[in-house]
């Protein structure tokens, strides 16, 4: 049941998500560094100093509230967490895969400027290793979960196991497939996954 909320409170969580909305579009256009709060605030139709006030003290605060933005918007809870519920842990990362290859692509916008920031400032940065250290420890459960199923080839651990599939499943390589190159987001997960399946996964009969 969804709790009841005044006027005032609707009208703040409305104010919100307009913020974030004019955030993501002009981050995606200009860039981290080319964009600043009190701008941010002007094209959603609220004083800067009602943002500092009311919704993020900070661009760090901003960039974290974004980020939360968009896998909420994007689709995150039907993408991803499914593939923690299936019966096996191969088949837990296989729908992992081709969620991720789809949500990755819907926010690459964003990702790609966290991606671009990181290397000079301080607060990108730490977005961006919030995000990355959260996925990395997800696709680290899978494998260990392979691992202790058996699943895993020989001479692969779960940890060097999950390095390379936080490789493949990274931002950036699908962007690098879906954006450039013009693969379908469908193509680019099940490359993915054969790559995986060759490489990482022992043969259905036990063998390595």
């Amino acid at each position: 049941m969804v709790p009841h909320m005044d006027g005032r409170t609707r009208r703040r969580l409305a104010t919100h998500e307009r913020v974030l909305k004019s955030a993501r579009a002009l981050l995606a256009k200009r860039g981290f560094d080319g964009v600043g709060l009190g701008e941010i605030a002007a094209t959603a139709g609220v004083s800067r100093q009602a943002v500092y006030a009311h919704h993020f003290a900070t661009k760090r605060d901003l960039l974290l509230a974004l980020l939360d933005h968009v896998e909420r918007v994007e689709g995150f809870a039907e993408l991803i967490p499914p593939a923690f519920e299936a019966p096996t842990g191969v088949e837990a990362l296989r729908i992992g895969v081709a969620g991720n290859a789809e949500f990755e692509h819907r926010i690459s916008d964003v990702t790609r400027v966290l991606d671009a920031a990181r290397r000079s400032d301080p607060i990108a940065a730490e977005a961006w290793l919030d995000r990355t250290g959260k996925k990395r420890a997800g696709i680290g459960e899978l494998l260990e979960r392979i691992e202790r199923e058996g699943a895993l080839r020989a001479g692969w651990t779960a940890e060097k196991a999950s390095d390379l599939v936080f490789a493949l499943l990274s931002g950036g390589f699908i962007d690098l497939l879906v954006v450039e190159r013009r693969w379908s987001v469908e193509a680019c997960a099940e490359a993915t996954w054969q790559v995986i399946e060759g490489t990482l996964l022992a043969a259905p009969d036990g063998g390595g």
